[in-house]
């Protein structure tokens, strides 16, 4: 596996589930096969409704979607993006770029929001997080929280918070609920603290990219008939 191809570290929601003590053990994580389950282009239902298309309409359009388990994904959150308008004074929304940041000459780490929005009267990050079956552990989240206020609001002063969309099950439910977590309920590390972590996380990537290579499987080909959305 060539230094190249771990040039950045995988991007911050799906990194943080991958940092572990030691950097061998975050290697291996970072290295263990992904399940093939492929959600995250429900994302684009979510972008869709929160940009102005009514939830009807993007349910509507999820329903026709050949892809099940994009389909299944987009009509069990689009409720709860439109109970999050319920909760709140929701304005307007944009989405942003990707924004990396650099914890080191070698490696960065790519940040991906959906977009900045006018809720309750403040500019906040927006990330709608569509995991059904995975929430992040207290520890988890603070790494988040820490990386969203050290690469994001701290660079941008017009955003004032961020607003992590929580859609997965609860423990002991069967349902999909909404939990907005903010700044507030994180608790950001100590500067020393993410210093240690990414060390971690370079010496892991180190390890990472120079593991051999495994032979990748063809790409299926895209499915004509899959749903239409904008």
């Amino acid at each position: 596996m060539s230094t190249e191809k771990f040039k950045n570290a995988p991007s911050l929601q799906h990194l943080v589930r991958m940092i572990r003590p030691t950097a061998v053990k975050t290697a291996n994580a970072i290295l263990a096969p992904k399940p093939r389950k492929n959600i995250w282009k429900a994302r684009d239902y979510v972008f869709a409704v929160l940009s102005g298309m009514s939830p009807e309409q993007a349910i509507a359009n999820a329903m026709s979607d050949s892809r099940t388990d994009i389909r299944k994904t987009a009509l069990e959150t689009i409720p709860l993006i439109e109970q999050y308008f319920i909760d709140h004074d929701f304005g307007w929304f944009r989405r942003i770029d990707p924004i990396v940041h650099q914890v080191s000459p070698s490696v960065s780490i790519p940040i991906k929001p959906m977009g900045v929005a006018k809720v309750d009267g403040k500019i906040v990050i927006l990330w709608p997080q569509l995991w059904k079956t995975i929430s992040l552990t207290p520890e988890q989240f603070n790494i988040i929280a820490s990386y969203l206020k050290l690469g994001i609001l701290d660079k941008f002063p017009d955003y004032e918070d961020f607003h992590w969309l929580e859609m997965s099950v609860p423990k002991g439910k069967k349902e999909r609920e909404l939990r907005v977590r903010t700044i507030e309920t994180a608790q950001l590390l100590a500067p020393e603290e993410l210093r240690r972590i990414e060390k971690v996380i370079e010496e892991a990537l180190l390890i990472a990219s120079k593991a051999p290579t495994k032979p990748e499987k063809p790409a299926k080909p895209k499915d004509p008939d899959q749903g239409f959305l904008l």
